[in-house]
This record gives C-alpha cells, sequence and structure tokens, in this order.
C-alpha cells in the first residue's frame, strides 16, 4: 500500500467540477422532465425550464465542484501530515 501525503488542488479541482457538472446535468434534466408534466411545480421554485435551465444546472455544477474540490485538497494537505494520509494500492 502507497499513501498519498499530497493532492494537486488544482488537479482535484477540476476532477472534481467534471463529477459535479455531471450530477448537476442529470439533476437539471430530470428537473426539466418534471417541469414539462407539472410547469408551475418548477417554476414556483425559480427554476429555469427548457435548455437554459439545463445549463444553469451545469454551470452551477462546475462552480459548486471547482470551489469545494480545491477547498477539499487544500485542507487534505494541511490534515494529512499529521494524522496520515489516504493508503491507495497501486499496480
Amino acid at each position: 500500500m502507497k499513501t498519498v501525503t499530497r493532492i494537486g488542488v488544482l488537479s482535484l479541482a477540476k476532477v472534481q467540477a467534471g463529477i459535479t457538472c455531471l450530477m448537476y446535468l442529470v439533476a437539471g434534466i430530470a428537473v426539466n422532465a418534471i417541469g414539462a408534466m407539472n410547469p408551475a411545480l418548477v417554476s414556483d421554485f425559480g427554476l429555469q425550464p427548457g435548455l437554459a435551465g439545463i445549463a444553469g444546472f451545469a454551470l452551477t455544477g462546475i462552480l459548486i465542484g471547482f470551489v469545494l474540490g480545491a477547498l477539499v485538497g487544500w485542507i487534505y494537505n494541511l490534515v494529512a501530515p499529521k494524522i496520515g494520509g489516504i493508503q491507495v494500492e497501486i499496480k
């Protein structure tokens, strides 16, 4: 087993932005599907219908994912030397 002692903050932020974008994209599609059946439900929450809503969800996911990924990477780099890093098996 190898121990990850440091994480590239920008690298983690980019990966997290991509993962979160995909999750928010799926959520945006689901909200649009629900909105197609009941438009009042979606508009009551102030959400945009159609492609604008899906794009808004995806862009929000990118922003949130990037910021939180950078924050988690930075915190990991502060904490790992004190309590030990994540152990991974590499082949």
